[in-house]
């Protein structure tokens, strides 16, 4: 029985109004995808950061005017979480593939360079 911002007062200037205003005044549903909000999960606890999965719905009455808001939506935290550590670790693994090219690449003209050596003085002896 209580509007979202007076459920969880710490939405109040994170955009939350502003989306449930603007799908009240237009009627259009508002998807909203890994939206960062920062939540309090105990009453007097810290905020935290989380990503959202929601929809806004209007719901309409007879005459078919916006009366009220559905709201559905799930915590994505723990999966976007695991998504930018994935990054980080690819990332990292194409810098260590870069790094170790770059050590085989050095590698493979060093032993270019001994092996033209090598020829130059088997022809030196060849000739002699």
């Amino acid at each position: 029985g209580k509007t979202v911002l007076e459920a969880m007062p710490e939405l109040e200037g994170q955009g939350i109004r502003e989306l449930l205003d603007e799908v009240y005044r237009t009627g259009r549903p508002y998807i909203g995808k890994n939206l960062k909000v920062q939540l309090r999960r105990t009453p007097g606890g810290p905020l935290t950061e989380h990503y959202l999965n929601f929809v806004y719905q209007p719901t309409l009455d007879g005459q078919g005017a916006v009366n009220g808001i559905f709201a559905e939506g799930h915590d994505v935290t723990d999966q976007r979480v695991a998504e930018e550590e994935l990054r980080m670790l690819n990332r990292e693994l194409e810098s260590r593939v870069a790094e170790r090219t770059r050590d085989l690449e050095d590698a493979l003209a060093r032993l270019t360079a001994e092996s033209r050596e090598r020829e130059a003085v088997q022809e030196a002896l060849r000739q002699s």
